[in-house]
């Protein structure tokens, strides 16, 4: 049985592996992972997605800093980013920023041409709590490119949690990918996330030879080959 994954659309390739060369602590998940795993099928059509991020460590002000103005990114305000008399925006500290669970930026393209607009404009989201260990998220081989992508029942336990919260203002979108769920696909694709390990030359067992450390987990289709069609799925 050949897995093979999903190609993300020019525009949006081009902008995640930017971020991910510029910055090696982000891991990318949400829809997009899905979709390039073949999970899910993302409509780019009638849906534009989120650039979702985890984070395999915290990021510092510079990181930060930098992402910005590389990308030609702004910060997101909340309601208490404004004045509470008349409205006027307050200056965004970074370091402020930095202590927010979820990091939200967005682009910045000219407001005088909407089809422009439409073009250029995107989000990004980094998820600032929870820091991914290594057994959370893997290596994938992103046709030729490496690349961290966020262990899918990581992303599911976040959807859900979305899907079913009404107070959150895209439950709809979360809901809908819930139900989009290729199982089929899924219990396979996961069984090809495996792990690679490395000798520890500082460490011997009793009998004293190298211990083996746990490096990372890495995406080989070939594992999948040898999944029986009839164990797809667990239940």
């Amino acid at each position: 049985m050949e897995r093979k994954i999903n190609r993300m659309p020019s525009m949006w390739e081009d902008r995640f592996l930017t971020l991910m060369a510029v910055n090696d602590k982000l891991v990318l998940g949400g829809s997009i992972a899905l979709h390039i795993l073949n999970i899910i099928k993302y409509d780019f059509k009638n849906r534009t997605p989120d650039l979702d991020f985890s984070l395999i460590e915290a990021l510092t002000e510079d990181e930060l800093s930098v992402l910005i103005d590389f990308f030609n990114l702004s910060i997101q305000r909340s309601a208490s980013d404004y004045n509470d008399t008349d409205g006027t925006p307050q200056p965004i500290n970074i370091s402020n920023v930095l202590e927010r669970e979820l990091i939200l930026l967005e682009t910045n393209p000219p407001h005088n041409d909407w089809d422009e607009f439409v073009k250029k404009y995107y989000k990004v989201d980094f998820f600032n709590k929870d820091y991914l260990k290594k057994k959370d998220w893997f290596e994938l081989d992103y046709f030729g490119t490496p690349i961290k992508l966020t262990h899918p029942s990581i992303i599911f336990a976040a959807k859900m949690k979305y899907a079913t919260d009404n107070r959150v203002g895209k439950q709809y979108k979360h809901f809908q990918d819930i139900q989009n769920i290729n199982w089929d696909n899924y219990f396979p694709i996961i069984k090809s996330i495996q792990p690679h390990y490395s000798i520890d030359a500082l460490i011997k067992d009793k009998n004293g030879n190298h211990t083996y450390t746990l490096e990372k987990y890495k995406f080989d289709i070939g594992i999948a080959d040898i999944v029986d069609i009839n164990d797809k799925l667990p239940f």
